[in-house]
């Protein structure tokens, strides 16, 4: 047995929603409007219950209210092995054309996050190696250097790999 995917329509995303859920994302919508930074939300049932038709309805309903949202399935995205990539390539798709700068910040905020997980190792070998090439005073100069050149390089790295992406696999999964 295969279940029916039911799909939200425009301007009307619970029309087909017999669980009367529509009071969920109407609730769901005024926490989001008090958290304009933003937030993680989890939901939590078992398989079957409805959650992703839920939050397709709810992407559906938030976008007939002006909101953009990101829709992204991790179990569907399991076999990435790089899952930050397919979530920056999700992403990307929100802010092409007139919000590309945007997306820009998002890529410096990932290189960001991503250079300051660097593990402590590295950075104590980087020391070293600085600590070496120029004395203990210029240490902290050339590694403010290294830290913001290694954060532009990995920024570099993550736009390029999020628009090879975006030609590799989206095409063969976009269906709107």
């Amino acid at each position: 047995m295969k279940p029916i995917d039911v799909l939200p329509v425009e301007n009307d995303a619970f029309n087909q929603c017999k669980l009367n859920r529509k009071i969920y994302a109407v609730n769901l919508t005024e926490i989001v409007k008090n958290y304009p930074e933003g937030f993680v939300l989890a939901l939590n049932n078992k398989w079957g219950d409805g959650k992703t038709t839920f939050v397709k309805m709810w992407q559906q309903y938030l976008k007939d209210n002006g909101f953009q949202s990101v829709f992204y399935n991790a179990w569907e995205n399991d076999y990435q092995e790089e899952p930050l990539l397919a979530i920056l390539a999700e992403i990307h798709t929100v802010f092409k054309g007139k919000y590309e700068k945007n997306f820009k910040n998002v890529i410096i905020t990932g290189s960001k996050l991503i250079s300051d997980g660097i593990p402590i190792i590295f950075k104590g070998a980087a020391k070293k190696l600085t600590e070496k090439a120029v004395g203990k005073e210029g240490y902290e100069d050339l590694s403010e250097v290294l830290s913001e050149t290694v954060g532009e390089q990995i920024g570099d790295y993550l736009e390029k790999s999020v628009k090879k992406y975006n030609e590799k696999i989206l095409p063969c999964f976009r269906f709107d």
